[in-house]
């Protein structure tokens, strides 16, 4: 008998999922810039180490942070997470505050080990949001008040396939292929107090293309069952193949349409993104009774070039060059000690995860950059598996976590963002293709 895992009931998750990344807007005002409110490449765990695992390896659970990681898989792995977002938005002048929310799926994927020196993992998750309604006013000659409003809305998905190698002992080098999609729109409306014509113009990005990621990582064996690993990435500046569908319109001040000449067009053209360079370090004890590590501390930076930026109308798009650190880890008590293993302490087997960053986004308004901090918690909650059969392997964890950040300031008139994010994964690692003798 032999037993493996059927891919086609995958299939339908991976049409929910991309439906409901098309679905999904950003509800932050920062998302006009660039294609939008950028998404993080991690996962549930990594998120509940603030984001530090470019230098971590993992042989149960995929990140696609850093596509060398995949081949540390032992197991075959499959990982799905939702999200939900509570958000405070202030504005100092006019005081303004606004309270918002977002929930969706935040990614699917599935990691196999092929070989040894072998590993590969496809996914879907998005990649950014755009979101907003931004009202402003002004006074022209003759105290005619004017209403000028920007709305946005839409979002990009991304669908990666990464394969990751060891060319020799301890070192391995992977790859991301990831094919972006998306359609983002944008509409400006300039209304006239009085009988006046009102206008509207409506812009829809229609953007699709490929982008590679570069990855590689290398542990040092030590004394007492410590590692010390390190890692590296870097992602491509890439150029989107974008149709822009523009329509203008106006109204009478009475809400009366009246045609335009040429007031639809379409145009064909490119969006560059920018390259984004990480590297981190992590150090951990790991554990003869598992296949994670009892212990770990990690810590990464980042450069975002967000000034390589250059938007279908070949501007910045607001966009300037960013970075971030972050530092995180985690704790098992049953790994560690082995008074706490012998007790079989449910508190004991889970594991327990903390982090924080800081950093300068690639988002800038009226030449002040936009900053954000944050601090996060997480917990990997073990599921038992009982009627095993000889030789099967069955790991299963429910992933919980969450970030408490803020992004902006009250000052040189950029808004601030309290948020509150949380996050749900299931994270499945089955063994395939096991041949039974009998069972």
């Amino acid at each position: 008998m032999q037993k493996c895992f059927n891919g086609i009931f995958l299939i339908p998750f991976f049409i929910i999922s991309l439906s409901t990344f098309a679905q999904q807007n950003s509800v932050s005002p920062y998302s006009r810039l660039g294609v939008g409110d950028m998404q993080r490449k991690n996962y549930t765990r990594g998120l509940g180490m603030g984001g530090a695992t470019i230098g971590m390896r993992d042989a149960l659970s995929i990140d696609m942070s850093n596509p060398a990681s995949y081949s540390n898989l032992s197991l075959t792995s499959f990982d799905i997470g939702v999200q939900f977002r509570i958000i405070n938005q202030r504005q100092e002048n006019p005081d303004v505050s606004v309270e918002n929310s977002q929930a969706g799926i935040r990614y699917f994927s599935i990691g196999v080990p092929i070989k040894d020196w072998w590993g590969s993992a496809f996914g879907v998750q998005p990649y950014s949001y755009k979101g907003y309604n931004i009202i402003s006013t002004r006074t022209a000659a003759g105290g005619i008040e004017i209403t000028d409003n920007f709305v946005g809305g839409g979002s990009m998905s991304q669908v990666y396939w990464g394969n990751a190698f060891t060319p020799f002992e301890n070192f391995s080098i992977g790859i991301n292929a990831n094919f972006l999609f998306g359609k983002l729109t944008e509409e400006n409306s300039t209304l006239f107090e009085g009988n006046i014509n009102n206008s509207w113009h409506t812009e829809n990005f229609n953007a699709r293309g490929f982008t590679f990621d570069f990855g590689a990582q290398y542990r040092l064996d030590l004394a007492n069952d410590r590692e010390l690993g390190f890692g590296a990435t870097y992602t491509m500046k890439s150029k989107l193949n974008t149709t822009l569908q523009q329509e203008w319109y106006v109204q009478s001040g009475g809400g009366t349409p009246i045609d335009s000449l040429n007031s639809r067009g379409e145009e064909k053209g490119k969006t560059t993104l920018p390259s984004e360079f990480k590297f981190g370090i992590s150090y951990g004890k790991k554990s003869k009774k598992s296949l994670n590590h009892a212990w770990l501390i990690a810590a990464d930076f980042e450069l975002y070039q967000g000034s390589e930026f250059v938007s279908f109308a070949g501007s910045s798009g607001g966009l300037v060059d960013g970075y971030r650190a972050e530092v995180g880890g985690f704790i098992v008590p049953a790994l560690m000690s082995e008074a706490i293993g012998k007790k079989n302490n449910y508190l004991g087997r889970i594991e327990y995860r903390l982090g924080a960053f800081y950093g300068e986004t690639p988002y800038a308004v009226g030449g002040n950059q936009v900053g954000e901090y944050g601090i996060s918690f997480g917990m990997g909650l073990p599921v038992r598996h009982k009627n095993l059969a000889p030789g099967e392997q069955k790991i299963s964890t429910v992933n919980i976590g969450a970030i408490l950040g803020s992004r902006g300031a009250l000052s040189n008139g950029l808004i601030q963002e309290n948020y509150l994010n949380i996050y749900l994964g299931i994270n499945l690692n089955d063994k395939w293709f096991i041949k039974y003798k009998y069972h």
